[in-house]
């Protein structure tokens, strides 16, 4: 059985956003996926790369490949906007 960001390809979305600096909201909002989902796929990021902190994955990924491509919709060129998002709790 597959976890999640496997059957949706969307862990290397969630790498790059969160190094670019987005918050969970921002990168649920952007691939339309929920808060927990990013919370869990960052979890894993963090176990994968051995990283204790949020800010350690945030530095590593804008240092980091920082050329590789986002998937579906997302392009590398975008900032984070979160006026324009709509307000989820």
């Amino acid at each position: 059985m597959r976890v999640f960001w496997e059957q949706k390809g969307i862990l290397l979305p969630i790498y790059r956003l969160a190094g670019k600096g987005f918050s969970d909201a921002d990168i649920a909002s952007k691939l339309n996926i929920t808060e927990l989902n990013v919370r869990n796929c960052m979890t894993w990021l963090l176990r994968f790369l051995k990283l204790n902190q949020r800010s350690q994955l945030i530095e590593y990924a804008s240092t980091r490949a920082p050329g590789l491509p986002l998937s579906g919709q997302i392009t590398p060129d975008l900032e984070p906007n979160v006026e324009s998002y709509p307000n989820r709790q």
